[in-house]
């Protein structure tokens, strides 16, 4: 009997041994397998593999051994409590989730590769249907031409320029000509670089935008051309105590020393309303809801004709003005160094009629505008022979600043919010954002072609022309940015302005679908880039990109996850990360006429985009 116990306690110790070495060889040997083994279906594989050897209680017991050769204490814990899966398949798994996240990371730092539409999961034949669409819209007027650029899974796999410059067809298009992106330049330019100073920690979303401001001063006086200011000096010494008693009385009168200063028709300045421009939170400019009114303060200098002739009328006025109420006044002597004027009758204001007013357009143009750059004078450049006077760009920032803030602060797209976003961006970076751009991105992402103020840089026969603006540039656009905002800041905003082509933004996209990698370099995080580019719980935007909406202008197929924005011009951007796909299309369809409504009734991004949707095989 005591020999078989012993026999038995030996069998025992063989089985646990022959399990431990099985144990120990199966683990060795799925460590060192092939790299691509078991990489295919994580879940696949632990289907396959599940062992009914052992119970939850063998896996407890195992855990000292197994914690001593893997490491993989609290694995195995949750693998004991699950039942009868044999431990080194965890351990295998886990190894497995590893390897497939480095590779995902390895792929998402991956510069973009041309590939055959296959490659990429997409049909070659359909993805043809592109070249259809687009030249039955040129041959229709609703563009002159244009670019298109198609990138999936990494690979480029459809990229290609159509038609002319403008509809003389000399020029054909190129694809490294350069369009005006219009307000692809929000999130291409402008969010971009607020996604990068949020995660540096230089700008808060949740801040208030005075606070990137040195000076949040708002100037809410007008002096009207037809008021009339006197001020006059009294020596208090000459005077009895009983009259300055009662000049004491008026509201006119201030004492500054020895002296009583008297004022007639006196402004008052308007005390700053607590909601302002710089009151309003970061966030909520990117959102579009910030409440203020939509457009920058430019019209006096886009209209600047019936402006100079309501200046004229304005100062015909106020000399007659001044002239007639001279008359109303006389002298009363005071002894001293001053005099009084008292008013002796009433003035009707509205005794001067407005006379029609004759002047040459020139002469309108110089008050406003230089042909010319003047140092000091005139030096910002709005188009060919036309730079505004620094007095008037003064003046249009201050008219910014009062700006008019509403309380409902319901979702209205602006260019207003990028622009002022931009100021905050220029103001903490001490740079404007041209620079800012090129030296965080542009240079080293390989954006050879992307610029503001491109013919600073670029020949001006490998720019796109826009519309032939017959009202107030009264020339041909072409290198200068079509929007007028823009222009009259200069060529550098947040709202509009940037120049680009469309396989540089393919390279802005693909690095947007990598997480905010590209070639090897991590530009963003891609936590704060999801933030950015997920719908917004104010409106159905995200910050600073679009969102797909019901009757936006893009694929009827693209995945809600999608983000993208739009250009005035006649370009889309499209990043879909859901089937991985960076659509491109520019175009200058506002040559000749910003006017014209073809491009828009043929539905022509629309379509080339679902023409993508259309050939994916997969």
């Amino acid at each position: 009997m005591k020999l078989q116990i012993q026999s038995s306690k030996v069998r025992k110790t063989k089985v646990l041994l022959s399990f431990f070495v099985a144990l120990v060889i199966s683990v060795f040997f799925f460590s060192f397998a092939p790299a691509g083994l078991f990489q295919n279906n994580v879940e696949k594989d632990i289907v396959h593999w599940h062992y009914t050897g052992y119970g939850p209680d063998d896996f407890v017991k195992l855990n000292p051994y197994i914690n001593y050769l893997t490491g993989y204490y609290d694995v195995l814990t949750s693998g004991g409590s699950g039942g009868l899966m044999p431990l080194f398949l965890f351990v295998k798994t886990q190894e497995i989730k590893r390897a497939e996240q480095a590779r995902l990371d390895s792929l998402r730092k991956k510069a973009l590769i041309y590939g055959r539409p296959e490659e990429a999961g997409v049909d070659h034949h359909k993805l043809m249907m592109i070249d259809s669409i687009v030249l039955d819209a040129i041959e229709k007027g609703a563009m002159p031409g244009a670019q298109v650029f198609v990138a999936r899974r990494g690979r480029i796999i459809y990229e290609k320029a159509f038609g002319h410059h403008d509809y003389n067809g000399k020029t054909p298009v190129q694809m490294d000509d350069l369009y005006d992106i219009a307000s692809i330049t929000k999130i291409a330019a402008t969010t971009l670089a607020a996604i990068k100073m949020m995660q540096e920690g230089s700008l808060d979303l949740d801040a208030p935008l005075g606070n990137y401001f040195r000076d949040t001063i708002i100037r809410y006086t007008h002096f009207k051309t037809d008021t009339l200011i006197r001020m006059d000096s009294i020596c208090l010494a000459e005077l009895s105590a009983d009259q300055i008693d009662l000049l004491k009385e008026s509201e006119d009168i201030f004492i500054f020393g020895d002296s009583l200063m008297v004022q007639r028709n006196m402004i008052i300045d308007t005390v700053v309303p607590e909601k302002n421009i710089f009151s309003v939170p970061v966030r909520y400019l990117l959102v579009h809801q910030s409440g203020l009114n939509p457009s920058l303060p430019i019209l006096p200098y886009y209209l600047y004709a019936e402006s100079y002739a309501k200046i004229i009328i304005e100062e015909m006025e106020y000399e007659e003005l001044l002239a007639q109420r001279m008359e109303h006044y006389e002298e009363v002597p005071q002894a001293g160094n001053g005099i009084i004027l008292e008013e002796t009758s009433e003035v009707d204001p509205n005794i001067i009629e407005a006379s029609p007013v004759h002047f040459d357009l020139e002469e309108a143009f110089g008050y406003f505008y230089s042909k010319t750059l003047e140092k000091g004078e005139a030096e910002t450049k709005v188009a060919d022979s036309m730079y505004l006077r620094n007095a008037f760009r003064d003046s249009l920032f201050a008219d910014a600043r009062r700006i008019r803030v509403h309380e409902d602060v319901k979702y209205q797209y602006a260019c207003i919010n990028m622009i002022l976003l931009q100021m905050a961006i220029d103001s903490i970076n001490g740079v404007d954002l041209d620079a800012y751009l090129k030296h965080e991105f542009f240079r080293s992402l390989g954006m050879a072609n992307t610029t503001f103020n491109p013919l600073s840089f670029f020949p001006k026969e490998r720019i796109i022309p826009t519309e032939n603006d017959h009202k107030w540039r009264r020339q041909q656009v072409h290198g200068t940015v079509h929007d007028p905002s823009a222009a009259l800041m200069g060529g550098i905003a947040g709202n509009a302005g940037l120049f680009s082509t469309a396989s540089d933004l393919g390279i802005f996209g693909q690095m947007l679908l990598n997480g905010g990698a590209y070639n090897g370099v991590e530009y963003l995080e891609k936590e704060i880039l999801d933030q950015f580019t997920k719908k917004q719980a104010e409106n159905h935007r995200g910050l600073g990109f679009d969102k797909p909406s019901e009757n936006g202008i893009h694929a009827k197929d693209i995945h809600p996850d999608s983000y993208g924005h739009l250009g005035f011009t006649g370009g889309a951007l499209w990043i879909d990360p859901v089937n991985e796909i960076v659509f491109v299309f520019l175009s200058n369809r506002v040559t000749p006429n910003a006017s014209n409504n073809t491009f828009a009734k043929l539905r022509v991004r629309q379509n080339v985009h679902q023409a993508v949707y259309d050939a994916i095989l997969d």
